[in-house]
Order: structure tokens, then C-alpha cells, then sequence
């Protein structure tokens, strides 16, 4: 089974929700589950059973299968692929200025972890 199957379809969820102009606590109510379970599913890779996924998807008003569309193989780039598609998620929305902050912070902090190697 792919490790990261459950980032991916987080990732989906959230990649939906904003989509359709959903709040966390809109699709959470909607779905039966509480916004910080949700939070752990689109940020963190929580595992949800596939009565959630059932219902998030139904509450999106997508197909199930549309949430596992275009998983990744398997690769020794996974992490780095994830890691990616998390930091994509969680910078997602953020203003040029902000974004600016955040990518220098980051060019930073792996200076200083290539100088610690």
C-alpha cells in the first residue's frame, strides 16, 4: 500500500473544499465530523475510515474515486513529493509579501541544515 495514501487524499479534500468555496467547519458540520478531525485529515494525513470519506466527498458534492484521482506512484521522490504538496497546502492563499516571508524563512532554515550536514 502507498504510505501516502492518506496525505494524498487530504490534500484532495482540501484541494475541493476551497474549491467550492467551503469553510473547515462548513464541510466538517456537513459531514458529520468535527473541524479539528478534518484539519488532521487535510494537513496531516489522519486516517479517515471510508464511511468519512464517503461523506466528505458526498458533502463536496463530488464521486469518492475523485479524491484518490492522479495518486502518485511510489518513488524515492515520495517525500519529497508530499512534503511539497503539504507546504503548497499550507502556503495556499497567502499574499506575494507573505509568501516572499515564508520562502526566505524556509531558504534559511535549509542553509542552516546543509551547514549542520
Amino acid at each position: 500500500m502507498r504510505k501516502n495514501i492518506y496525505l494524498h487524499v487530504g490534500a484532495r479534500i482540501r484541494q475541493e473544499r476551497l474549491k467550492a468555496g467551503m469553510t473547515m467547519q462548513k464541510l466538517a458540520a456537513l459531514s458529520g465530523i468535527s473541524p479539528s478531525f478534518l484539519a488532521y485529515i487535510e494537513h496531516n494525513g489522519r486516517k479517515a475510515s471510508l464511511e468519512t470519506i464517503d461523506r466528505l466527498a458526498g458533502s463536496l458534492q463530488i464521486q469518492v474515486h475523485e479524491l484518490f484521482m492522479d495518486l502518485p506512484e511510489e518513488s524515492k521522490e515520495d517525500a519529497l513529493s508530499v512534503g511539497c504538496a503539504r507546504f503548497k497546502s499550507l502556503v495556499r492563499g497567502l499574499d506575494e509579501r507573505r509568501l516572499d516571508a515564508v520562502l526566505a524563512s524556509v531558504k534559511a532554515i535549509c542553509k542552516a541544515f546543509a551547514a549542520d550536514a
